[in-house]
């Protein structure tokens, strides 16, 4: 009879019916038709991990057709991954330690409009080291190999999701149903429309979701709140994320564009965003920001022999010694804040001595009498510091008191960019007590000075001359 597949009319003969099929529910209302998956619309593929933690794919070929019920060997050079064949004169090392991380099957072409059940077998995976191999290896094999994996045991491995919405397909363990009899790993999917490219099995990996932190905006755009679980499109596949924390500010992102943030930690990220082969590559950091180093040390040159290619350094040393150097940039907040620091300073000190100066004129009739009362050097001394003293602490602990407030309300003020508007991220008022000691000590060493001249004078005070004063 004929049937529509593939946007054609194709003559289809009918070899057997069934009831139950792998992977395949018959309460759904599609009708299941087996058929083989060509080469044309199918290839396999495998991923390797190396101990830097970079994938490695490589495309698996077979000398001859692919029929339904026959074993078939597919090779590969491990010397030639997929990212390398746009340039032939490099190489993968095979000295390099690696690892087995999945196996798939890429359907490609156009989707069935009847969908079709696919099942497919993998048994042994096997590596050698010949330099030739024989012709017919698609049907025997390689002649001394290394089996890496039998898939006698299932565990490890858990089937390959993320590629799409739709279906992933299945994975069992085909007991007794490898080549020659042995176990094999079975991979079932459904071929047909809106179902993931991407069918096979890989190393299983932490759990999810992926926990994420995002700009305090995401939760007004979204409508998510903390400890929400939802799917999110990342690295060409999808991921289950959840929601764990917002914030306002993070380093390096401006608020005011239109990209909304999301951080997540790298290492999650690599274990769960680079789970689909042959779609999500690695990973990796495209900007790292360090401690300070050693000068000279982290540059472009030196870190290229290690591997890394940088594009850019920039060393905060470096970018804060060129704006010291422009006069306009140097001279704004550092000048502002000198020129108030040595003002306070300056009237501080001066207003004391103003004061000590009217307080000798107007209160040599009052120490003159205490000195013919028979006051003492010393004690005259410890009464001019009490009252200083007294006077100086109030007001070292009301401008302190009042100092904060006022520094934060002036600093709100004065915290604009050259247009008017807020900078980002925002001024934020802090102490510098190295600088409030500072004032301290200078102000101490005033009042001292201060408080000895008064105490000199009102010793050596002419007590005859003072009283004859106060008479008058």
């Amino acid at each position: 009879f004929t049937v529509f597949m593939n946007r054609q009319y194709v003559t289809a003969k009918l070899v057997g019916t069934f009831d139950l099929f792998p992977g395949y529910d018959p309460n759904r209302p599609e009708t299941l038709v087996v058929a083989e998956l060509a080469a044309s619309v199918a290839t396999l593929g495998l991923r390797i991990q190396d101990t830097n933690g970079v994938y490695w794919e490589y495309s698996l070929a077979t000398s001859q057709p692919v029929r339904q019920g026959e074993w078939r060997f597919f090779v590969a050079d491990l010397t030639r991954p997929i990212q390398l064949r746009f340039n032939p004169t490099l190489s993968y090392p095979l000295t390099t330690e690696k690892r087995l991380d999945s196996v798939y099957i890429r359907v490609t072409g156009s989707v069935p409009q009847v969908p079709e059940r696919i099942n497919a077998l993998i048994d042994d995976i096997q590596v050698t080291d010949a330099t030739a191999l024989p012709t017919t290896v698609s049907a025997s094999g390689f002649e001394n190999s290394e089996v890496i994996e039998a898939f006698g045991n299932m565990a490890p491995y858990v089937l390959i999701s993320g590629a799409s919405p739709g279906d992933p397909g299945a994975i069992s363990f085909a007991q007794g149903q490898g080549h020659g009899g042995g176990d094999a790993a079975r991979v079932s999917f459904t071929r047909g429309r809106g179902v993931a490219p991407i069918f096979g099995l890989r190393l299983a990996r932490a759990p999810g979701p992926l926990p994420i932190l995002a700009e305090s905006e995401f939760t007004k755009i979204s409508g998510k709140k903390v400890g929400d679980e939802f799917t999110v499109f990342m690295n060409r596949q999808y991921v289950t994320a959840k929601l764990v924390g917002t914030f306002d500010l993070f380093p390096g992102y401006d608020p005011n564009r239109p990209e909304t943030l999301v951080v997540a930690e790298l290492a999650a990220m690599r274990e769960l965003a680079a789970t689909v082969p042959s779609l999500s590559d690695g990973i990796y950091a495209n900007e790292a920001w360090m401690s300070a180093a050693i000068p000279g040390v982290m540059t472009r040159e030196k870190l290229a022999p290690r591997g890394i290619q940088a594009d850019g350094m920039f060393d905060r040393r470096d970018v804060r010694a060129a704006q010291a150097a422009d006069p306009l940039i140097a001279a704004s907040w550092e000048g502002i804040l000198f020129l108030a620091f040595a003002a306070v300073l300056l009237l501080t000190g001066l207003g004391f001595a103003v004061y000590a100066t009217l307080a000798v004129q107007s209160r040599s009739l009052e120490f003159a009498i205490l000195r013919t009362m028979g006051y003492t050097n010393r004690q005259v001394l410890g009464l001019v510091s009490f009252e200083q003293m007294f006077v100086i602490v109030a007001g070292v602990v009301v401008g302190t008191v009042l100092g904060f407030p006022l520094g934060r309300l002036m600093i709100g003020y004065l915290g604009v960019t050259e247009s008017g508007a807020d900078p980002v991220p925002p001024l934020v008022s802090q102490v510098s007590w190295s600088a409030v000691l500072t004032v301290y000590g200078l102000l101490a060493i005033v009042f001292i000075a201060t408080i000895g001249s008064l105490a000199a004078v009102y010793s050596r005070l002419a007590v005859h001359k003072a009283l004859r004063i106060g008479e008058i």
